[in-house]
């Protein structure tokens, strides 16, 4: 037990050293102070000297020989990742050292943890078990002498009771000397010399007596031996006892040790997370006080020269936020002046001492708060009564813990200073929207008429002076156009092209100087900069009254233009990424066709001519999503289907043909939506494709499918170049491609997410995605659950005419039986799989449907259904009657739309009635001859046919094996 607890001992401090690294790396990393490096080197040695010490005391060990490698290889492996991140850190490699943390680092340290803990919870395991043990033993060492005692005892009992029952003298005078045997003495009786019973008997008492004296005196030693073996036992179970109450007082100490490292990671754990400075304080020295169980602690924080405020105070009689000017003294100016942590006992006295006055000393703990620039800002005053000297270890503990809050309270000072920031702008802001109401207030009715206008209006007089703007106005063109100012801006705006400057100039001059007979004439197109385009008109205002006032009226032509721009950018898209594959297989074919090449090398080419013809297909076919969506024209046919598969049919062809890792995690129960099957494949593609191409640093997709809210979301996660915050907004537009040098080298059209977008919520679904530059982006589409409904006792109607669907499930509604619609016959045969118990009563199906399958599929799944095939159907369809011969029309009564309701209700209520547990069919022709062959060439054998006025029923028989086996492989 003792090597045990030593053992256990040893992996603790080796788990605390190793954590100590953790910490002071990345204490390192967020500060860049020298003395963590120095920690960081210290706490690994001492991290290495405890797990070489556990790898020899386990090699002696037959059974714990090799427990630890794991540990010693994880380990290395760790502090070779330190000292890469180190360097990483010298070259102010930041982005890299965050890449290295989320990827490696991070997941290396989770996994070290949680092989310190499975060690360390197998080491308690047993020592527990050794205890158990020990207990057993003692209780069996206890017991064993007991037994032993009442076996003699039990012994002496019996002999003596069978000695009174044989010992009985029939002889008068022996009777005196029986009853003294009986009562312990032994005299001898004088022996007669007698031949007769009674002398036989004499001889018989003497030897008995002599006998009987010999076994008392060994009895008497075996008791007198007993009784010594006892007392021993006594001693040997009192030094037990000892070492029982020992280990137990150990166990006592290592869950006490336990309790307080579970302290300790609590008050780590409320270090951060806070939006406010006194949520913070109030938790994390609170947790502070109980993690080194503390009775008192001060903050104090200087807020000028010797004046200092308690900024938080918790043990203490002061009041809160004590203003301290030129007041400190003793340690707590030492502490300022010296810069490092002071220890101090003092002596007690008065209302310090306590409620009951048992407090005799106190043990004041000052330690210096440095701000980010490692100047002196405060100190922290840690204050445990009761305590005359605090050992070493508490100190060091304290030390410790004290470092990761001002660490954290640095950090929590900014994020305060940023968050009032923050405040004071939104009051600065709001102010200034009420500011700009209250001039809104003050305009008039015809400056409000004016400022509704989409055009910008400019009054000016013959000089070009402006005397009135109107509130468009500064939108269009520049918030330097005012009242005051001259219309000979516009015409030295650098922003402008000097010809069409040039032009304005002239046209404004002889305008303004009456040399233009006509100003509605005057009308020209301009551009400022690359993003905005006018057409301005002039006009005068002499027919108003307005003497010498010039009109001019601004239209804002920036979308028109942009719908040019992007018309012709489409062109210039679709002709480039057209030409440049199409130029690839035209050379490589060129090459074919004139050059004589080598079978490696032509194999090369046809596979690199085949490449670009699937690129051009692609590309083709993505212009015409484009054109179709555009055009309202793209159709999506919704069937239920399950994610994993299309999710794992999709990363399976990418794991084929990237370098890029596709790591897949699906939920184990099926995830069923509703969904285009081609468009999702195509989004999938589409995302992945853009996790690929995006991440040229990193070889890592993860395609994940997870249930959120009552839907079901896939997300597509790289961890590549990651997206700007100002390309975010526009990343779903139309030909937006983000352009920056990191990108500039990845070729596309900009389409791909834009398709993506009006392709998911076509079908109803919704995209989104999350980013951080330099760490990758999570893109995620999300689709409704389809629920499954079984089907028993209930009337199935397949049917894609929604209206039509309503009309014949109306009626049997009517007559309270319960109705079911659906559209697709890949979802209708899911409900009919799901379905278990009762088969649905009827099935009214359409041959047409959307989706891949059709109502003849349906019905065959119906038919080789184990337990529903004796289910009734009735087909319906717009197409005329069917050739007899083709076989999957065999299937149930065949109703050629349109036809009436009551024929429907008649026929379906008559098929439900007379179900006697064989499939029936009923088909609207007469040639009995005929439908008999042609329904046992496909293998169903007919039981009986009756013929009716306007069709025929069919009693069907098994289905035989060929055929039915060619159905199941149908589906």
């Amino acid at each position: 037990m003792e090597h045990k607890l030593d053992e256990l001992n040893r992996l603790q401090d080796a788990e605390t050293n190793f954590r100590s690294v953790v910490s002071s790396f990345r204490a390192h990393l967020a500060y860049g102070r020298d003395e963590f490096l120095v920690d960081i080197q210290t706490y690994k040695t001492r991290y290495h000297d405890y797990l070489s010490q556990l790898i020899t005391d386990s090699s002696i060990e037959s059974q714990g020989s090799g427990k630890y490698t794991d540990l010693h290889t994880l380990g290395d492996e760790y502090f070779n990742l330190l000292e890469t991140g180190l360097s990483l850190k010298q070259a102010n490699q930041m982005a890299q050292i965050n890449e290295l943390s989320i990827t490696k680092i991070t997941p290396l340290v989770e996994t070290i943890d949680k092989q310190f803990e499975t060690l360390v919870h197998s080491e308690r395991e047993n020592l527990t078990k050794l205890t158990d043990k020990n207990k057993r033993l003692n209780t069996l060492l206890l017991w064993a002498p007991l037994i032993m005692l009442a076996a003699a005892v039990l012994f002496v009992y019996r002999l003596r009771n069978h000695l009174r029952r044989t010992v009985i003298s029939p002889i008068q005078e022996m009777e005196s000397v029986v009853r003294e045997i009986g009562g312990g003495q032994f005299n001898y009786l004088e022996e007669s010399g007698r031949k007769d019973e009674v002398g036989r008997l004499v001889t018989g008492i003497n030897i008995m007596i002599s006998q009987l004296q010999n076994r008392q005196e060994e009895l008497d030693h075996h008791l007198s031996k007993l009784s010594e073996q006892h007392d021993e036992l006594e001693a040997l179970n009192e030094e037990i006892m000892t070492q029982q109450m020992e280990r137990q007082r150990t166990l006592d100490l290592l869950t006490e040790r336990e309790a307080k490292l579970e302290t300790i990671t609590s008050y780590q754990e409320h270090l951060t997370g806070f939006a406010e400075i006194d949520t913070f304080l109030n938790n994390s020295l609170t947790s502070l006080v109980k993690a080194l169980r503390l009775d008192a602690v001060q903050l104090m924080m200087g807020i000028s020269n010797d004046t200092y405020e308690c900024l938080y105070t918790l043990g203490y009689p002061k009041p809160r936020n004590q203003i301290m000017s030129d007041q400190l003294f003793g340690p707590a100016r030492r502490v300022i002046h010296e810069k490092k942590p002071i220890v101090r006992t003092r002596p007690l006295s008065g209302t310090e001492r306590g409620v009951h006055g048992g407090y005799e000393y106190a043990c004041d703990q000052y330690y210096p708060l440095y701000d980010d620039t490692q100047e002196i800002e405060g100190f922290l005053l840690l204050t445990t009564y009761g305590v005359k000297e605090p050992s070493q270890g508490s100190l060091d503990t304290a030390e410790g813990l004290v470092n990761q809050f001002f660490l954290a309270f640095v950090a929590q000072v900014a994020n305060e200073k940023r968050r009032k920031q923050a405040e004071e702008l939104e009051i600065l802001n709001k102010q200034l929207g009420r500011e700009k109401m209250l001039l809104g207030e003050q305009r008039d009715r015809f400056r409000r008429i004016v400022d509704s206008l989409h055009e910008g209006i400019i009054i000016c007089d013959y000089s070009g002076e402006i005397s009135f703007v109107n509130k468009p106005i500064t939108k269009l063109l520049s918030e330097e156009v005012k009242v005051g100012s001259n219309i000979e801006w516009l015409y030295e705006n650098p922003d402008i092209n000097f010809s069409v400057r040039t032009v304005l100039r002239n046209q404004i001059t002889l305008a303004l100087g009456g040399s233009m007979s006509d100003f509605r004439e005057f009308r020209e197109f301009f551009s400022i900069g690359s993003d905005k385009h006018f057409e301005i008109y002039l006009n005068n205002l002499n027919e108003l009254n307005e003497k010498d006032q010039f009109l001019f009226v601004f239209r804002d032509r920036t979308e028109e233009e942009a719908a040019d721009r992007l018309k012709n950018e489409f062109v210039s898209i679709v002709s480039h990424e057209l030409r440049t594959p199409l130029a690839s297989i035209m050379g490589f074919v060129e090459i074919l066709l004139k050059r004589e090449v080598q079978p490696a090398k032509r194999i090369k080419y046809l596979e690199t001519i085949h490449n670009e013809s699937i690129r051009l297909s692609s590309l083709i076919t993505t212009f015409l999503d484009l054109q179709r969506m555009e055009s309202g024209k793209q159709n999506y046919i919704p069937i239920p289907l399950d994610l994993r598969n299309v999710a794992d049919k999709v990363a399976a062809q990418w794991k084929n043909t990237q370098t890029h890792r596709i790591v897949t995690d699906f939920p184990d129960e099926p995830c069923y939506i509703k969904g285009d099957t081609d468009r999702i494949i195509q989004v999938l593609h589409n995302l992945i494709s853009n996790a690929v191409k995006y991440s040229p640093g990193a070889d890592l997709v993860n395609l994940r499918i997870r249930p959120e809210n009552g839907d079901w979301v896939i997300d597509i996660q790289d961890y590549g170049l990651g997206i700007p915050d100002e390309s975010k907004d526009q990343l779903f537009n139309k030909f937006y491609r983000v352009d920056n040098s990191d990108r500039r080298q990845i070729g596309g059209t900009g389409l791909g997410l834009a398709i993506v977008k009006e392709m998911v919520e076509g079908m109803g679904g919704a995209v989104s995605f999350q980013s951080k530059l330099g760490q990758g982006s999570t893109f995620s589409v999300s689709f409704n659950t389809f629920q499954l409904v079984p089907l028993s006792g209930k009337i199935v109607v397949v049917e894609d005419d929604d209206t039509l669907g309503k009309l014949i499930a109306a009626p049997f509604e009517e007559r309270n039986y319960e109705v079911y619609l659906m559209d697709t016959a890949e979802e209708a045969l899911l409900h009919l799989n799901y379905t278990v118990g009762l088969p649905p009563l009827l099935c009214i199906v359409d041959v047409q449907l959307k989706g891949e399958k059709s109502g003849w599929d349906f019905v065959s799944g119906l038919l080789n259904h184990e337990f529903f095939r004796s289910t009734p159907v009735i087909v319906s369809s717009v197409l005329e009657r069917p050739d007899i011969s083709y076989s999957e029309y065999q299937y149930g009564a065949y109703l050629q739309k349109p036809f009436t309701v009551e024929r429907l209700l008649e026929l379906g209520e008559q098929l439900i009635k007379q179900s006697n547990g064989s499939p029936r069919l009923i088909l609207p022709v007469h040639n009995e001859e005929e439908v008999k062959a042609s329904l046992e060439q496909n293998g169903i054998e007919v039981a009986e046919l009756n013929t009716s006025e306007d069709f025929i029923k069919v009693d069907l028989g098994p289905v035989t094996k060929g055929n039915t086996e060619r159905e199941e492989n149908d589906f």
